[in-house]
């Protein structure tokens, strides 16, 4: 889901205007993080790569 609110990616640290990015429930259970909209593209790359699974 897009982010109502603007905040600091979690992932390359930049700042997500609202509606520009996704949002995630935090696994503390103390809120949510946001991502830019690319960057959930280069963290699943990483994550693939890191499993050793190529596309």
């Amino acid at each position: 889901m897009r982010n109502r609110f603007s905040g600091y990616c979690y992932y390359c640290t930049q700042f997500v205007a609202k509606g520009a990015g996704h949002f995630e429930k935090r696994q503390d259970a103390k809120g949510f993080r946001v991502i830019h909209a690319e960057c959930v593209f280069k963290q699943r790359e990483d994550k693939q790569k890191a499993n050793g699974v190529t596309a």
